[in-house]
């Protein structure tokens, strides 16, 4: 597996989705995005030879978004993932002086803009950040934007580790912050004792307190404001601080 989550970039255009979620607002205490629908493709993506897992995260993602709002599944390869990343990245083959991996902000930027896939684009209406210690916020954005990102800053505790990752207070060299590097997997399911994300084609366990220790960055991203979304957001507020949000919508639809 290559690790490919560069450090955070700020830009302070990026919606902090703690001021416009409603606090109130309970979501279920355990949900899987997964759960009663048809196999839905794990795939690494290409992130075990190219550092491109930020782009792989999306591509999880974007899965999710056909099945709800195409009823199918996006034809999506790894090909296309790879593809994505080393335009954005800049890298031209495997290992060469580029292929580091790329920011999530970059990559978001990007997907609002558009993702081309045989001949259609896929946007996105909205992205920014939660903080991943709001345990209630961000598993209510997991249940209402289908799923999150997390970005972890992995300590080489865990290093061929595909199965479950806690932690328990454990200090050391091997448990510091970024021993392994950056990585950024998508989580579509949540219980009260933590999370799931998919990473590099598998399925990991990861504890509230490995994320809250862990994770450096938390982003949700959204193609449509649906009904449960606007029935959390503040969407008056959030139309006067995105005006173009308005724009999206008038072109795009708002999706029941």
């Amino acid at each position: 597996m290559r690790y490919g989550k560069l450090e955070p970039e700020y830009d302070e255009n990026t919606i902090q989705f703690a001021n416009y979620l409603d606090s109130t607002f309970h979501a279920p205490t355990k949900y899987d995005f997964d759960q009663g629908r048809l196999p839905i493709p794990i795939s690494d993506w290409g992130s075990t030879k190219n550092a491109c897992d930020v782009i792989a995260s999306q591509a999880n993602q974007l899965l999710r978004l056909g099945r709800i709002d195409q009823k199918r599944t996006i034809p999506l390869t790894s090909a296309d993932v790879v593809r994505r990343y080393r335009r954005i990245s800049g890298s031209k083959k495997v290992e060469d002086e580029k292929d580091i991996g790329v920011s999530v902000l970059a990559a978001m930027k990007d997907w609002k803009r558009g993702w081309r896939l045989h001949n259609k684009i896929y946007s996105l209406a909205m992205y920014g950040e939660i903080h991943p210690a709001e345990r209630e916020l961000v598993r209510t954005a997991i249940y209402v934007f289908r799923g999150i990102h997390f970005g972890l800053w992995l300590p080489k505790a865990v290093e061929g580790n595909f199965t479950a990752w806690h932690w328990q207070g454990e200090n050391g060299e091997e448990w510091k912050p970024g021993g392994l590097g950056g990585v950024l997997g998508y989580c579509k399911a949540y219980s009260p004792a933590g999370y799931e994300i998919l990473l590099g084609g598998h399925k990991i366990a990861v504890s509230n307190e490995f994320v809250e220790k862990y994770c450096d960055e938390c982003w949700v991203a959204t193609d449509v404001l649906d009904y449960w979304a606007t029935q959390v957001l503040d969407m008056k507020s959030l139309f006067l601080a995105r005006p173009s949000l308005m724009q999206y919508i008038a072109e795009n639809g708002n999706k029941e």
